[in-house]
């Protein structure tokens, strides 16, 4: 006997008026990692304001629509990049991972909001250099609006990246709803080399970004 995929999940918002969600529509963008240009996609949030852009590389607007009224921003800041050690005898060290922040806020229609996106710190690849740190993702509009996440630090040799952190603010900023959680550090790189033959030691692993759920996890060491 058939099973109907709306028995198991429940019925969507455009098949009932009786939807519970407090957040209906979403649009989100990201950016570069490690000084790759991704693929540009697009999403439309609905309500009427078309397809937005979600790859930037530098700013972005999005416009509040008519019938909204509550908004929740979150950010997440670029993760850093892995530096190298001028020897091959040494695993380097990992990087940070990028800091969290969320916050709801009121709103009226026709608010413009100014997104910057962080993006991923590029890795070395020429000897005796730090790994790039990640970007500041960060969300302002009228009434003060910001919510702001830094990059996690790059990372070399025996220094592992810290981890980004998270902040909002803003008049319009609804009490209760703040989350803040920073990025995880990343993991020592092994030094258990003899000093010659052509033996490899592992690299520290990179640390997660922060998340609703917490800080982030630190990464394993080499």
């Amino acid at each position: 006997m058939a099973i109907l995929l709306s028995t198991l999940m429940g019925v969507g918002a455009s098949e009932t008026s009786d939807d519970a969600r407090e957040f209906k529509n979403h649009q989100d963008w990201y950016g570069q990692f490690g000084g790759q240009s991704p693929t540009q996609s697009t999403r439309d949030p609905g309500l009427g304001t078309g397809a937005q852009n979600r790859y930037i590389t530098g700013t972005a607007s999005f416009t509040v629509p008519s019938g909204v009224s509550k908004i929740r921003v979150t950010c997440i800041g670029g993760g850093g990049g892995t530096g190298n050690y001028n020897s091959t005898y040494y695993g380097n060290s990992g990087a940070g991972g990028g800091g969290f922040a969320s916050s709801e806020y009121n709103v009226s229609a026709g608010d413009n909001l100014t997104i910057t996106m962080g993006n991923g710190g590029a890795g070395h690849t020429s000897y005796g250099n730090y790994g790039g740190n990640g970007g500041t993702t960060s969300v302002t509009g009228p009434n003060s609006l910001s919510v702001s996440a830094t990059g996690g630090n790059g990372s070399y040799y025996n220094n592992r990246g810290g981890g980004g952190s998270g902040t909002s603010s803003g008049s319009g900023a609804i009490s209760g709803t703040q989350i803040h959680h920073s990025g995880g550090t990343g993991g020592y790189g092994s030094t258990n080399a003899f000093g010659f033959g052509p033996e490899g030691y592992g690299s520290g692993g990179g640390g997660a970004a922060g998340s609703f759920q917490g800080t982030g996890g630190s990464g394993g060491n080499g």
